[in-house]
């Protein structure tokens, strides 16, 4: 079956339900990583007015940005193995709509730095992507980097394996994926070390809800 990525985006979730991945994705993520710089995904629901903020950083130059807000979702990647300095950042960004032009143009998302991009509204019923000569569908990075935003539990878990060494119960990765409220029971399922308070905050700038005593 083929995997996510630009030549085949009909997995990607719609906007609404891609924020929600990428909040269960940076929680899971902050329970089994709790040293933050080592942790692949993150979450910032305070991003700005009206925005939050997803992304993707390995450690080794590659990374994704999601920002989302009410117009939707726009979406930066780069594969520093796939990009040259010959490829055409205007060409990249041409038909992003201008909703979404604080996403093309924040500093912190490395904007000049592309090998995919994509964007998608509400009202629409699938995801564009941006045209980038010189780089296939299948060689820009998106196959290998966006695979976890699919919204299959059983993804993150191949994930955790293979980055973290850890095989997690099934099961309450699940609940994450369903934003069942986190407990200390349920995170101390998936680590039984974490320190919960330290964890709750990284919860609420995630916007990841968290059972009230």
């Amino acid at each position: 079956m083929p995997r996510l990525s630009t030549a085949d985006l009909s997995k990607l979730p719609a906007p609404t339900r891609l924020r929600e991945v990428m909040q269960s994705i940076a929680a899971l993520d902050a329970v089994i990583s709790p040293e933050w710089d080592y942790r692949y995904y993150s979450f910032d629901s305070r991003w700005g007015e009206d925005e939050m903020m997803g992304s993707m950083r390995n450690g080794s130059g590659d990374s994704y940005y999601v920002l989302f807000n009410s117009s939707g979702a726009f979406i930066k990647g780069f594969d520093h193995e796939r990009w040259n300095r010959d490829l055409s950042t205007a060409e990249a960004y041409r038909d992003v709509p201008s909703c979404f032009s604080s996403g093309v143009s924040e500093p912190a998302f490395s904007p000049a730095e592309v090998t995919f991009c994509y964007w998608r509204k509400p009202q629409d019923d699938h995801w564009h992507a941006a045209n980038l000569k010189g780089l296939e569908a299948r060689n820009d990075g998106s196959e290998w980097m966006i695979s976890e935003l699919d919204g299959d539990p059983a993804s993150y878990l191949a994930f955790a394996r293979s980055r973290y060494e850890v095989d997690l119960d099934a099961a309450f990765v699940s609940a994450i994926y369903d934003h069942d409220q986190m407990t200390p029971m349920l995170a101390n399922s998936l680590n039984p070390s974490i320190d919960y308070s330290a964890l709750t905050q990284d919860l609420l700038e995630i916007g990841y809800p968290i059972a009230i005593d």
